[in-house]
């Protein structure tokens, strides 16, 4: 049985590069697992922080939420972000390149 399904469904890009948000909904539909634990964010396959929200997050089932990751990102380089679960379940590469 599925413990976890997020999908990307947005991003935005801050002024001037200096921050990623990305919007990820709990998709999963067992009525069993009533919502995710977003436990870490992972950007280019390093463990970031992000400001919002506060890690761990439990992500209701249909919720989305915003992740804002803050940083030094340039323009015209790939960024892979990926969503790590409490349950050990990894989502993305979800990747976008700086404007």
């Amino acid at each position: 049985m599925k413990t976890a399904e997020l999908t990307f469904t947005s991003y935005a890009w801050g002024t001037n590069n200096a921050y990623f948000n990305m919007t990820v909904k709990n998709t999963l539909t067992t009525q069993s697992v009533p919502e995710t634990s977003i436990a870490a964010v992972r950007v280019n396959d390093e463990l970031v922080r992000p400001d919002i929200p506060v890690l761990p997050y439990a992500l209701p089932r249909g919720q989305q939420v915003t992740i804002k990751v803050t940083g030094t990102f340039i323009s015209g380089t790939h960024y892979n972000f990926a969503i790590l679960t409490s349950e050990g379940d990894k989502f993305g590469l979800y990747t976008q390149t700086a404007p």
